[in-house]
């Protein structure tokens, strides 16, 4: 089974505010899986994390980096598309 992290181990890792993440996650830039009424993120969700903050650090806006964002993972399920090919 996969590794998940709680809102804290992510906060560290990441090094953002939780005030950060919850404004990420309202803008649905990250989604969180719920468990026990707890937030869990996987590796997946550290790595978009990761880059979401990266590009605000950079000033780029929320709309952008949605769209980056959402970008970045169709041309990644394209690729993987074409591999089962």
């Amino acid at each position: 089974m996969a590794r998940h992290y709680s809102s804290t181990e992510v906060l560290s890792i990441v090094g953002c505010s939780r005030k950060t993440l919850r404004v990420f996650e309202q803008h649905k830039l990250v989604r969180a899986a719920r468990t026990t009424g707890q937030r869990r993120y996987s590796a997946a969700n550290l790595r978009r994390l990761w880059l979401v903050k990266m590009l605000r650090d950079l000033d780029i806006s929320m709309g952008q980096i949605k769209s980056i964002t959402t970008l970045r993972e169709r041309t990644a399920r394209a690729g993987q598309a074409a591999s089962d090919i």
